[in-house]
């Protein structure tokens, strides 16, 4: 169980970097235009350990997180959730 574990936050680290590496994140993934992309990439940042290892691996997304937190909609739900995490 313990290696399936390990072998799925490998696979969803990696999914992490091609979009860091190949999305616009501009500052959103549609450039300056807010999207569900946006709240679903900025939750997954926050999955699989990523509150310590995105900002030290991935800072384009973490910086997509950041916008997505601060959103006046979001950022109450944000801070509920106990999502923030940012260094």
């Amino acid at each position: 169980m313990e290696a399936a574990r390990d072998n799925a936050l490998a696979m969803g680290r990696d999914v992490l970097r091609i979009i860091e590496e190949h999305a616009g994140l501009s500052p959103f993934v549609l450039g300056a235009r807010f999207s569900v992309a946006d709240l679903y990439l900025a939750v997954l940042s926050r999955w699989m350990k990523g509150r310590e290892w995105v900002p030290a691996n991935l800072p384009r997304i973490q910086r997509l997180a950041e916008a997505v937190a601060a959103r006046p909609a979001i950022a109450p739900v944000w801070a509920r959730h106990r999502m923030a995490g940012f260094s």
